[in-house]
């Protein structure tokens, strides 16, 4: 995600990492930030003034753990 984001002229300066997604949407609609999560997560309760961009670079990918099981799927 580093690379990707300095690939095109982004640097992050990463201040909050959260794991409650309605959390960081509303961080973000304060203006607060910004995040990069799943498209699926943006379905329920996205606030209206919330900006979304959506990445296409089939590179991005992320891995997660569940029930021991390893699933790769892209953001």
């Amino acid at each position: 995600m580093v690379q990707a984001c300095n690939g095109v002229g982004f640097s992050q300066n990463i201040a909050f990492e959260g794991k409650v997604i309605d959390a960081l949407k509303g961080l973000v609609s304060a203006g607060l930030g910004v995040t990069l999560m799943p498209e699926m997560t943006l379905v329920d309760n996205t606030p209206r003034s919330t900006i979304v961009i959506l990445l296409s670079d089939s590179r991005l990918t992320q891995q997660i753990e569940t029930g021991g099981l390893l699933c790769h799927y892209q953001i």
